[in-house]
């Protein structure tokens, strides 16, 4: 009779949820935008960020002006992010520079430096002492995964090359997945990434440990982009050369159309994920709702799940009830894997990963999700019901 051999993989796949606290999430990303623009305006109005996030604004405006015939949700950045790169497909005049401003903007608002807490180190660590390798995966831009992971030796990007004494990370789709390091997946780009106008042949990160003061450190508060640009330019990219020496965009994607025109390195990711999937024991999904902007994550799951039978269970953990979850469940999931594969219970991002990180000591990680569930879902689920209740009560009075 053949092995069957026993899957490694501990896949956690994190969205907005999970960066909530530090970040907000796409519906609410408007409305930090605009806070900036009106702040940087105020305080340094020939700061380039400045004209990003007015373009950025102005083409909401126009946005709306389209609502009498649409029903669209123009305060989300995804909508709103690919519209721009359908007109920039449609070779629209003018749209190229209306991506790369959207880029910016949405790179302003994520380029933060979160609250560092090494949970998903612990989390890391404990898994390995099963034997297990964990995999992270996110659609988020922030670099919260990093910095709780430590310094740039503790992670590393499929289809980059880990260079640690210029603490970068440059584009090589054939390298080998280093031994010790964990590998984080980033399948609508990262704010810690950028791109030359070279067609998107080479894409570089760089590191997210810098100290604040650093000229290239992306989350220092007082950044002037002109000459944050040059600094890229002149001393960190200086691999990739573009055609007037100074365009250099964040490598961050629009969740829908621009997988149709995706780069080499966004390819890798997405590979690498349904690689991921194809060898995970379990999936963690943790604040991630599959919204209606991005189809493409139910096919990824589904191309590494059906070279998986060996799967033992996708845990789903949201701030939404199961209620408002039911009919998406049923639509997403046959009965039998629903039943018996699937376990979906309402918590908290951040409680849920501070309980797997300090609170866990030695249980076998088969037990974690039973644990989670039994202990904070069920107060989650009561505080849930109350806010609804108040909720419903403002508006009828």
């Amino acid at each position: 009779m053949a092995h069957i051999p026993e899957n490694d993989n501990w896949v956690f796949l994190l969205g907005a949820g999970f960066s909530a606290e530090d970040f907000p999430v796409m519906n609410q990303f408007m409305e930090s935008a605009r806070k900036l623009y009106f702040t940087k305006e105020r305080e340094c109005p020939n700061n380039e960020l400045v004209e990003c996030h007015r373009t950025l604004l102005q083409f909401q405006d126009n946005c709306l002006k389209s609502s009498w015939a649409f029903n669209r949700n123009w305060e989300n950045i995804e909508e709103l992010y690919t519209q721009a790169d359908l007109l920039r497909l449609a070779g629209r005049k003018g749209a190229d520079e209306l991506c790369n401003k959207t880029a910016w903007s949405i790179w302003d608002v994520y380029r933060g430096k979160p609250s560092k807490q090494l949970y998903l180190k612990a989390i890391a660590e404990k898994l390995g002492r099963f034997g297990l390798q964990p995999v992270f995966i996110t659609t988020n831009y922030d670099v919260s995964i990093e910095l709780q992971l430590g310094n740039l030796s503790e992670y590393y990007y499929p289809g980059f090359e880990t260079r640690p004494e210029q603490k970068i990370f440059l584009q090589k789709l054939d390298v080998k997945p280093p031994a010790g390091p964990l590998p984080i997946i980033k399948l609508h780009g990262s704010a810690n990434w950028f791109k030359g106008d070279d067609e998107g042949r080479t894409w570089v990160g760089v590191a997210s440990d810098f100290d604040d003061t650093h000229p290239i450190a992306h989350h220092s508060g007082t950044l002037d982009l002109s000459k944050y640009k040059s600094y890229l330019r002149d001393s960190f990219l200086s691999e990739v050369r573009s055609r007037d020496g100074n365009q250099y965009t964040p490598a961050i994607i629009p969740p829908m159309l621009g997988k149709a025109s995706v780069s080499p390195v966004i390819a890798k990711q997405w590979g690498s994920a349904i690689e991921a999937v194809a060898k995970a024991r379990q999936i963690w999904i943790i604040g991630y709702s599959f919204p209606a902007t991005d189809t493409f994550m139910l096919r990824l799951l589904s191309a590494g799940i059906e070279a998986n039978p060996n799967l033992q269970k996708i845990v789903i953990i949201d701030w939404e009830l199961y209620t408002d979850w039911k009919d998406r469940l049923e639509g997403m999931f046959s009965p039998m894997t629903l039943k018996h594969r699937v376990d979906f219970f309402s918590a908290d991002a951040k409680t849920i990963i501070w309980f797997l990180g300090e609170v866990i000591k030695s249980e076998d990680p088969s037990f974690w999700a039973s644990l989670a569930k039994k202990k904070y879902s069920e107060s989650h689920i009561n505080a849930r019901l109350h806010e609804k209740r108040l909720k419903d009560a403002s508006i009828l009075v």
